[in-house]
């Protein structure tokens, strides 16, 4: 007898696979020539226009109320929600990428943003934790750390977005 969540099993395991799309996609800017960087770039937004995003939006709608419901917690699934938000964010942009690149208008500032650094990734992660647990004292702490390294965090409805700061300012800090 096949289990109530096999339908999702299976959808994840036709996903799971075209996820590398993305990787390929991103891996080539810089190293393809603009035929197949266009190409590349196209089969990963026809991915997660067509699959991705709509298996997202299910999942909001039908899956994520039935685990609140379950588990007797309204926000059980808030963080995935989120990714899904920012999933769709960057699905816009590289939708806009793509119109750029069909125009041949990409330029070498488009290409490729720098990795977040290590440190930075697990402070902001770290501060995310403390706020699920409302240690608001330590989330502070975690913020201001990060400034110290030159991001500042944003609280959003849709969950934190960080932005690098540019430049010091004149008592040490940062200049936001």
């Amino acid at each position: 007898m096949p289990l109530p969540t096999q339908p999702l099993r299976d959808e994840h395991k036709y996903l799971f696979p075209h996820v590398e799309t993305l990787r390929i996609a991103a891996d080539s800017v810089g190293a393809a020539t603009p035929a197949d960087l266009r190409a590349r770039v196209d089969e990963a937004y026809e991915f997660l226009t067509r699959h991705l995003i709509p298996h997202a939006h299910a999942e909001d709608k039908v899956l994520y109320p039935a685990i609140a419901k379950a588990m007797g917690a309204a926000r059980a699934t808030a963080t995935m929600s989120r990714d899904h938000v920012e999933v769709g964010r960057l699905t816009d942009e590289v939708g806009r990428l793509r119109a750029r690149l069909a125009k041949g208008a990409l330029s070498k500032a488009d290409e490729a943003p720098e990795a977040l650094p290590e440190e930075v990734a697990a402070l902001i992660e770290q501060r995310e934790a403390a706020r699920r647990r409302r240690d608001w004292t330590l989330a502070d702490a975690l913020r201001e750390r990060l400034a110290g390294l030159g991001y500042r965090v944003i609280d959003t409805p849709e969950g934190p977005r960080r932005e690098a700061m540019s430049a010091r300012s004149s008592q040490g800090g940062l200049a936001l």
